[in-house]
């Protein structure tokens, strides 16, 4: 078996704190916002039969 030395890939510079923070800083408005929406989502039909409002109503209840 032969290798060339033109395939062999080196691994990069392994990631610091600074990274892994914007990662996090990055990462956590993403999931609340995900979980919000996943909260709207199951008590919608809730909100549906309390309020009895009409489908517009219904589409600015999700996106306020």
């Amino acid at each position: 078996m032969t290798t060339d030395t033109d395939t062999d890939i080196e691994p990069g510079p392994r990631a610091g704190r600074r990274e892994w923070l914007g990662l996090a800083v990055l990462a956590l408005p993403t999931l609340l916002l995900s979980l919000d929406m996943s909260v709207l989502y199951l008590a919608l039909p809730h909100l549906a039969a309390d309020l009895a409002p009409s489908s517009s109503q219904l589409l600015w209840i999700m996106d306020i």
